[in-house]
Formats: structure tokens, sequence, C-alpha cells
């Protein structure tokens, strides 16, 4: 016997790119479902059809009411050493800085880089960006804000502030990777996702 088919229409407005409705073609067995997600203004996935892939769960960590970002603040005083010959912070100084911070913000979720490293997962730099503002120099006091704006997938994505006091100085972000030890890239492990989630739950 032939499944049973639920026609629905798109769209019914011309435009020079289509001039025909498109029509796609929905199995009976899933009527339910559209119609249920229709009168909730929201798509639902039937507990007997989610899938157990890491993508799916990674999907569910964020619910609603949680925090849009997790960060920390790093406090650096800026060494002679990392000046140069115009007096200013050298720009590639910058970097260690947000080594800092980012270090600290995965230590206050309880992802303590060392023990990491000491597991087997390495979180390589992959791209760097940093914009710079007005100069830092010798022996100032910087505050360095590390934040996660958004759950990761296959990569983190860090973003970072360099302020003196209420002057901003520097802005930029980091992106990393996961990778074994092999130098193999992977997904991130299940221990560290769910440390995030519950960070971005509180």
């Amino acid at each position: 016997m032939p499944v049973p088919f639920l026609f629905f229409k798109l769209s019914e407005k011309k435009s020079c790119a289509r001039k025909t409705p498109l029509r796609f073609r929905v199995p009976a067995r899933l009527r339910v479902d559209f119609l249920r997600a229709r009168e909730n203004n929201a798509l639902t996935v039937p507990a007997e059809r989610a899938g157990t892939r890491l993508f799916s769960e990674r999907k569910t960590h964020k619910l609603e009411g949680s925090r849009n970002m997790i960060e920390t603040t790093a406090t650096v005083r800026v060494r002679f050493s990392e000046t140069d010959a115009m007096g200013v912070v050298y720009h590639a100084n910058y970097f260690p800085w947000f080594e800092i911070a980012r270090t600290k913000l995965l230590a206050e979720v309880g992802l303590p880089y060392r023990e990491m490293q000491d597991a087997g997962w390495l979180l390589p730099v992959v791209d760097a960006q940093i914009s710079y503002r007005v100069s830092a120099k010798y022996d100032d006091e910087l505050s360095v804000r590390a934040m996660m704006k958004a759950f990761p997938r296959a990569r983190i994505r860090i973003d970072y502030e360099v302020r003196r006091g209420d002057t901003l100085l520097a802005t930029g972000s980091t992106v990393h990777g996961f990778m074994n030890r092999a130098g193999a890239a992977v997904r991130p492990p299940n221990f560290f996702l769910e440390k995030l989630a519950a960070a971005f739950a509180r």
C-alpha cells in the first residue's frame, strides 16, 4: 500500500527568481510532528527519533534561561621588557595576556588546561585577531577580559578586551580547535562540553 503524503505550499508569490511555487512532500508519519510544531510555534523532535550523535547533544546543552556568555577578568602589570623603542607595549605582547585570561576562564569552569593536556587533549590556536586603540605603557595595570559568547561546536572562540581603568586599549579574539597527542583534529570531548554546559546554565 503506498505511503500517503501531505502536501503544502511554501510560497504563492511570484518573483523574478522563482515563478512557480515550491512543493514539498512530507511523509504522513511526520504529519503529527509538523502540526504540533506549527501549533506550538516551535520545532520539536520526538524522543524516539532523537539522535545520540555528539552534535545532537551539543544542541541541547544551552537551554532557555541560560547565560548569554561566560567570562572572567585577569589583571596584568606591564613589564619594562614588554615595551618597545617607542615606549609602548610591543604589539605581539598582547597575545600572552590573552592566554593568561583564557587559561583563567577555563580553570574557573572546571577545565584547567594542565589537566586537559595530561589527559591528551590540546587546544591549538587556529585563528587570532587583535585591534589596537590606545597604547599601553610600562607599569600600567591592565584588566584583560576573556569572554566565551557562544557554546562551542567543533571549535572554541574566545573574545578579549584589554582596559586601563575605563579606557579600552585593545580588542581581539582567538579560535581554537581540538587535537590529540598524535596531532590529529578531533571533536570536543564530552567532559569538556558538560563542564561548559554547566557554566552556561548558571
